[in-house]
């Protein structure tokens, strides 16, 4: 009599999340921002060991980034550790990925996102991570020393530390303002002072 060897095969699929990184006026996708995701490991004495898993540079493209691979029902973090020019950097983001179930508790192939908000946790109702970043906003006021009202007709001009010039414009009777200046250290020069008063001095 032979005997048969009968074999079950499993197969896993591999966890899925789509992270996308937006800008927060317009929903749009931004480029070049750097990315990372941590899993957070809890030590006995109750501190976070937080150990990267996966790290990327937004490219702009529509829907986000595919990242494969992160372990489920574990506390992650999105970080962004530069963002793209003329953004600020966003707050990280806690979230776990869980495999979904149909109404009868049967496991599906395919994750869900939750998103930690204070102690909570809660459903990402689209479907995926989003991260959203704020452009980069700043008022420059040109004003009288004696009244501290602003002063029309002063030329200014902001250099970045290579010594290029960025911007210029001529003062009116409001502040100026800028948006999307990447982060990084300036100078602002007043290049023609309005008539009838002296040069102000340079402002780091």
């Amino acid at each position: 009599v032979s005997e048969q060897m009968h074999m079950a095969e499993y197969q896993n699929i591999i966890s899925e999340i789509m992270i996308s990184k937006q800008d927060i006026t317009n929903g749009e996708e931004i480029q070049g921002a750097m990315l990372e995701v941590y899993e957070v490991k809890r030590l006995s004495d109750g501190a976070e060991e937080l150990v990267l898993k996966k790290q990327w540079i937004s490219d702009g493209n529509s829907g986000g980034k595919l990242i494969k691979g992160l372990p489920l029902e574990t506390e992650l973090i999105l970080k962004e550790t530069s963002p793209a020019p003329g953004y600020v950097t966003a707050e990280e983001i806690r979230f776990k990925l869980i495999q979904d179930q149909d109404a009868n508790g049967k496991l599906l192939e395919k994750t869900v996102v939750y998103i930690k908000a204070e102690e909570n946790w809660i459903k990402a109702e689209s479907g995926m991570l989003i991260m959203k970043d704020d452009v980069t906003k700043i008022e420059i006021c040109k004003k009288d020393i004696s009244n501290k009202e602003e002063l029309p007709g002063a030329t200014l001009e902001i250099y970045d530390e290579s010594g290029k010039l960025i911007v210029s414009w001529v003062s009116a009777d409001k502040p100026h303002y800028i948006e999307k200046l990447p982060i990084g250290k300036y100078r602002l020069v007043e290049k023609k002072a309005p008539s009838g008063y002296g040069y102000a001095e340079d402002v780091i």
